[in-house]
């Protein structure tokens, strides 16, 4: 076979391939072959028609494409291994030519990563602190918990629990009809459509309330920084039957409040206390996340990369199945696409640009690990298996099952390579920066 070599930018290599008559001859037979043992040729068993008759019955595109699919995969392979070319992926083929039979195969190659001057990188440990507002936050949170429902006469209000009927229609078509549901009111709660909470408020026991809701087609809704186009140019009509309302009651903020919390604290004061700890534990924890996330990202910024186009492709594939798995029984991606108004093409251009973050993430990371030595020991996978399981309930003896197989046990291997380089590379941005006069001695 004729083969010529280009190399393209972004670590890809063109084979164009031209096959010679003798390789085509052969790669027919085998076509031939296997298409006898499937077609059924009027006058011959099964697997023994010869060539000339599968063509006269099945069509000469017939053959031809069976030809190439047994050709253009192994010469390919062929052509690589001649060329001496090191592929880290399948290549793309495409088929330029019948006559004679042609192709050109692009190849990935593996990524190429330069870290730069990676030991230069500082970045500032941000001081963790926790407010007394911070704090009163989560008493509060944990009074609301502690406080019994009790049954009220006042209209309804923004966090009561209600007991009641809900009919709904969307364009018409009624969507739902349920009776005596429980239903708790939230501000700006999406569920079941943005601005339905909001309509109960002053209702009282035993009302019934309709009202409308629609939503402009060309504007999507903004909530917690991400636009909500699942409700655009759709229009509902409601009618809520209100029967119950129920509202908290809260108790003092006193010691005998702080008692009743989970195995009791001594004092109202201890359970502040116990609260500024676990406060100030998390915000350490968010300051060690920020500080490898300022580390990488500096990383990253001074780090060449080089990669095969392909690479980005596989990433967005793989997070598009990542996001199937998490949402297999609520909807499927057909209705995902359907109710967005995107197809699955425009879905996986949006995911580029994450999927690329992924993968400069990535290649930076593994490059770290091996230029610092980082390893994992057996023990270290032990202990964080034990640390993932302690403490999670009935699912312990599931999870260590999990963790115990190979894939789990690699999975956390992986984790934990990960946060020990990210941790080096924060002991090196952290460290202060060295004379240049020490340096050079």
């Amino acid at each position: 076979m004729k083969v010529s070599v280009e190399n393209l930018p972004s670590r890809q290599v063109v084979l164009t391939i031209e096959a010679e008559p003798a390789e085509v001859a052969k790669s027919r037979l085998e076509a031939c072959r296997h298409l006898a043992e499937r077609a059924r040729i009027p006058g011959f068993r099964q697997g023994k028609a010869p060539p000339v008759m599968l063509e006269r019955h099945l069509g000469k595109s017939v053959i031809l494409q069976e030809t190439i699919e047994h050709l253009v995969p192994e010469a390919t392979d062929r052509a690589i291994k001649e060329q001496k070319i090191e592929a880290a992926g399948v290549p793309a083929i495409e088929v330029t030519s019948t006559e004679p039979i042609a192709w050109k195969a692009t190849v990935p190659l593996a990524p190429v990563v330069e870290l730069g001057a990676y030991k230069d990188v500082r970045v500032d440990a941000p001081a963790p602190e926790v407010k007394e507002e911070d704090i009163d936050k989560v008493v509060e949170q944990i009074r609301y918990q502690q406080a019994p429902w009790i049954p009220s006469l006042a209209p309804v209000s923004l966090g009561d629990l209600l007991t009641m009927d809900f009919y709904a229609e969307e364009g018409g078509r009624k969507v739902a009809d349920d009776k005596g549901v429980q239903f708790q009111p939230q501000a700006e709660m999406h569920a079941p459509v943005p601005g339905f909470s909001e309509q109960l408020v002053g209702v009282n026991g035993g009302e019934t309330k309709e009202f409308g809701l629609a939503f402009d087609k060309d504007s999507p809704l903004e909530h917690d920084g991400h636009e909500h186009t699942e409700f655009q140019g759709k229009s509902y009509h409601f009618r809520v039957t209100v029967h119950d309302i129920k509202k908290k009651e809260l108790p003092a903020l006193d010691d005998g409040f702080a008692k009743g919390v989970g195995e009791g604290y001594d004092s109202y004061q201890a359970l502040r206390d116990h609260v500024r700890k676990q406060l100030m534990e998390q915000a350490q924890e968010r300051a060690k996340d920020k500080l490898r996330e300022d580390a990488l990202e500096k990383a990253i910024a001074i780090a060449t990369l080089e990669y095969p186009p392909s690479l980005v492709d596989h990433e967005v594939e793989h997070m598009l199945e990542d996001q199937e798995r998490q949402t297999r029984g609520q909807v499927s991606l057909d209705e995902y696409l359907k109710s967005v108004g995107k197809t699955r093409e425009q879905l996986l251009e949006e995911m580029k640009p994450a999927a690329v973050r992924r993968i400069q993430r990535s290649l930076v990371v593994t490059e770290l690990r091996d230029k610092e030595g980082v390893a994992v020991s057996e023990q270290e996978i032990d202990d964080e298996v034990n640390r993932l399981a302690s403490g999670s309930g009935a699912q312990e003896d599931q999870l260590r099952q999990v963790f115990a197989s190979e894939r789990g046990r690699r999975s956390i291997e992986q984790s934990l390579l990960t946060r020990k380089t990210l941790d080096r590379l924060v002991e090196i941005a952290t460290q202060p920066a060295t004379p240049q006069g020490a340096a050079q001695a």
